[in-house]
This record gives structure tokens, C-alpha cells and sequence, in this order.
């Protein structure tokens, strides 16, 4: 590793931490062959199906091949695992009853998630 100034360096961190103050939350899929960059703000819920993964934005629906665990990994706290197959952005979630999540579209609710997502979704708003 080749040694750096230090002006250089600051100057560096500086640059990277102001980017990061102004860019919103956002996570790379690959989809179609391609790279897209979809921001947080953007993806209503994520729906798995056996070894795919379907996420559900406010235009349209991206097809990935990835774990539900381990794309939920990737995203921050404004999103909760509701069941097996299903992850929701709780900035879109407008009604939770003892089954069904309702925001965009009604999602089921595990049985024991109830408690959990309440408060979450109480913290998050």
C-alpha cells in the first residue's frame, strides 16, 4: 500500500462524507441482466417465490434472484420482515389488523408478528 498525504486523504473522506449526507438510502439489484440502483424510498414491499424474489416499487416490479434474508439485510430499518415471504417498507403501511398489513396492497401478517410490527410501525411514524 502506497502512502497518502494527509490533506489528500481529508480531502478524500470529506468528499465521500458529504456524498453520503446528500444521497438517499438505495440498494443495487441486478435484474434483466442489467444493474439498477432502486432507492429505498421507491420499494412499497419484496414477495419471495421459492428461489426468486419480486419487489414491488411505485412503477413497477423487479425480478431478482436473491434470498429474502439476505436482501433484507442489505436495506435499513424503515423495512420489516412481516412473514417468510414478505417484506414491507413501513412508510407505507397505513393499517395493520390482526392478519393483514394494508398499504399499496393487503399483505399477510404471520401470526406472531403482530406485537412486533405494531411497534415498529408506532416508533417508525
Amino acid at each position: 500500500v502506497k502512502p497518502v498525504a494527509a490533506e489528500k486523504l481529508c480531502e478524500v473522506l470529506t468528499r465521500a462524507a458529504e456524498r453520503l449526507a446528500v444521497d438517499p438510502p438505495s440498494v443495487v439489484i441486478s435484474c434483466e441482466g442489467a444493474s439498477r440502483k432502486l432507492y429505498e424510498s421507491e420499494i412499497l414491499y419484496a414477495e419471495s417465490f421459492l428461489h426468486d424474489l419480486v419487489i414491488h416499487t411505485k412503477t413497477q416490479e423487479y425480478r431478482i434472484k436473491e434470498n429474502i434474508s439476505a436482501f433484507a439485510g442489505r436495506l435499513s430499518a424503515d423495512f420489516f420482515r412481516v412473514h417468510r415471504s414478505y417484506l414491507v417498507n413501513l412508510e407505507y403501511v397505513r393499517n395493520i389488523s390482526a392478519r393483514a398489513l394494508e398499504g399499496g396492497a393487503e399483505l399477510p401478517l404471520a401470526r406472531g408478528k403482530y406485537d412486533e410490527i405494531h411497534r415498529a410501525f408506532i416508533e417508525r411514524n
